[in-house]
């Protein structure tokens, strides 16, 4: 929890000292986060699509989860650490304040008192969850000192206190450690990310996440669709230059380190949508009729997926 603390976004120091400090809660998820006020899972889900949010409430019940996934953060006046909301804002690695009793939350209003000052759902906040701080306004974060030395390049070693500790703390586990750690990553940028923290390699490399990103979900789609071998193959010519770029970028981002790569795993059906508007947008987008597309997905439906063609990859 304390590698949590240092490695989650921080608020701009600058900011931080210009902003105005409404009151305290319990910090229950590390890092800071600054949103737009939201106080039902399904205006904060909807209010995403649009820019960050915070999920303001009383306190979370499970019928939560939908708004606390799309929060950038979780603001509560009741409960402690060992809370629903905390405990699942740490598992999701959500910036979290609980327990901020001199928020006085009204669900009628949308909106939430404290110390004097009223703000109305879709004002911003802004939390620190490592500390328990709120703040009014939208503060600027930024990535911790040791995002900014490995991953951003943007910070001098030397200049970081928070790096140097986080060094040293390596050092010691690379003495002592008696195996290598490996990672999952599927993109060249995970690799690096991984590399910098000191991973020896690629644990699991899973090739099917390189389709499903932008156009290459289209280009397998159109594969998977094809009844012929002839259209099937242009289909994957498509996807054959995005692949042999991600596997460039990952073999050199790993330095002659070693990886383990997994060939297609699914079920073809995983790679199709299920609902029907997404169904029709599919058979619009390649020219083909919503029907083939439905019968597609029922024949390559299996009864047990974790057999079938996917022990043939």
């Amino acid at each position: 929890e304390q590698l949590d603390q240092v490695l989650a976004p921080v608020f701009d120091i600058a900011a931080q000292k210009a902003a105005k400090k409404l009151c305290k809660g319990l910090p229950a998820g590390p890092g800071a986060a600054s949103g737009k006020i939201c106080m039902n899972a399904e205006r904060a889900v909807e209010a995403a699509k649009q820019g960050p949010v915070l999920l303001v409430r009383q306190e979370t019940s499970p019928e939560d989860l939908r708004g606390m996934i799309a929060a950038e953060g979780i603001l509560t006046a009741r409960g402690g650490v060992s809370s629903h909301a905390a405990l699942v804002a740490r598992q999701m690695g959500k910036v979290c304040v609980c327990g901020a009793a001199e928020l006085d939350i009204d669900y009628k209003t949308r909106s939430v008192k404290v110390n004097g000052s009223t703000y109305k759902e879709g004002d911003y906040l802004s939390i620190n969850g490592t500390n328990g701080e709120i703040f009014a306004g939208e503060l600027k974060t930024a990535p911790s000192e040791i995002i900014q030395v490995l991953v951003d390049k943007k910070l001098d070693p030397r200049k970081s206190r928070d790096f140097k500790n986080f060094s040293q703390l390596m050092d010691w586990c690379a003495k002592a450690t008696k195996m290598d750690v490996r990672t999952n990553a599927d993109s060249p940028s995970q690799v690096a990310n991984a590399i910098a923290f000191g991973a020896s390699g690629i644990g699991l490399c899973r090739t099917e996440h390189m389709f499903f990103e932008g156009n290459r979900i289209d280009a397998m789609r159109q594969m998977i669709l094809a009844d012929n071998e002839v259209d099937r193959r242009k289909a994957l010519k498509k996807l054959l230059p995005y692949q042999r770029k991600d596997f460039q970028g990952i073999f050199k981002a790993l330095e002659g380190r070693p990886a383990t790569i997994r060939l297609l795993d699914p079920p073809l059906h995983e790679f199709l949508p299920h609902d029907q508007a997404a169904q029709r947008d599919l058979a619009k987008k390649l020219g083909v009729s919503l029907a083939s597309v439905k019968k597609r997905v029922e024949d390559l439906h299996e009864f047990n997926p974790m057999l079938g063609h996917r022990g043939c990859r």
